[in-house]
């Protein structure tokens, strides 16, 4: 008898084998769509990364791809809708499809409602089969919810806010996404890497800093909306601090000889990073569709003219955005 069926599926006829297959096309497709969509973000995300220089960002993402042999519970929940079509209307294979899922992964209708109703579980035909197949309610496959839910550790609030002080201190030179993937992610295990991307695309779509609104995403996750606003005021804490307490220093008491010359260099050190940063986003203007005419615009409309900053910027993205829309660019490319 072939390895690749079983004497009790052999037993039980075609159905059963319909269901190994049909595991491991639902597996599959899965893998493909969570594939299609780590790709999509990535994309989006590059994109937006290469209009800015951020180069740690991109290389941030590019070591946070995922890529599985099996799908996780999340992934057949997520993308359900799409292989929910390969479940044929038979309630024996419906049933016999469940008992193999729940073995495989533990679930219950309050983790992933969309694969349950993708399996069509509350049905009476399948709960009907389902006790002439195996003798029991279909109800005994599900997993205690202790079980079944994601491993997400309990993390106190005190360790919490702790951890976001710290990255909160070490977080330099606009590095923050990666800082929180190696803390989080990599050294803690507190969340995984699904998480991670899914609050960087997120802090990037809200206003202000992409660091502070990927940290309130994670912090979420891991204890709620309270825990998330202390930890968010942890993580910025440190940098306030240190902003005030060299304000004093520099600013508010009379300064040493020392200090004077230090500011200076300061000062002329970021003058060099200013014209770095130019020099290094310039080759990404000049892919862009009048990405030169517009800086040149932006630097006579504030620079000279004095108009309001938001006003340039505000005009200067409208135009780009309608110079660069997806569209347009495709019909250039397919001259």
């Amino acid at each position: 008898m072939s390895e690749l069926i079983s004497r009790e599926e052999a037993l039980a006829g075609l159905p059963a084998q319909q269901v190994r297959a049909l595991l491991f096309a639902i597996e599959q497709l899965s893998l493909q769509e969570e594939a299609r969509r780590q790709d999509e973000m990535s994309a989006t995300a590059a994109a937006w990364a290469a209009a800015e220089g951020e180069r740690d960002f991109i290389e941030a993402f590019r070591r946070a791809r995922i890529i599985r042999d099996t799908p996780t519970l999340r992934n057949l929940e997520d993308h359900a809708e799409r292989w929910a079509s390969l479940v044929p209307d038979n309630p024996r294979v419906r049933a016999g499809l469940a008992r193999a899922l729940a073995s495989k992964y533990p679930f219950n209708p309050g983790l992933a409602p969309r694969l349950c109703q993708a399996l069509g579980l509350d049905q009476p035909a399948t709960l009907e089969s389902f006790r002439a197949q195996f003798g029991a309610e279909l109800s005994t496959i599900y997993a205690p919810a202790a079980v079944a839910a994601p491993v997400v550790p309990h993390v106190s609030i005190a360790r919490l806010v702790l951890a976001f002080v710290k990255l909160g201190s070490i977080s330099i030179g606009g590095r923050s996404a990666m800082y929180l993937q190696d803390e989080l992610v990599d050294r803690l295990h507190w969340l995984q890497r699904e998480d991670w991307l899914e609050g960087l695309l997120l802090g990037r779509l809200l206003p202000g800093p992409a660091g502070v609104g990927t940290a309130m995403f994670m912090a979420h996750m891991l204890r709620g909306s309270a825990a998330a606003a202390l930890s968010v005021g942890a993580y910025i804490l440190p940098g306030i601090l240190g902003a005030i307490v060299l304000s004093m220093l520099f600013f508010d008491v009379q300064r040493p000889p020392w200090a004077n010359g230090a500011i200076h260099g300061v000062s002329a050190g970021g003058f060099g990073l200013f014209v770095f940063s130019a020099m290094k986003t310039a080759p990404t203007s000049r892919k862009t569709r009048y990405g030169v005419a517009a800086a040149f615009a932006t630097f006579i409309a504030y620079g000279l003219l004095r108009v309001d900053l938001v006003l340039v910027l505000i005009g200067a993205g409208a135009l780009s955005l309608a110079a660069n829309t997806p569209r347009r660019r495709r019909k250039e490319a397919d001259r």
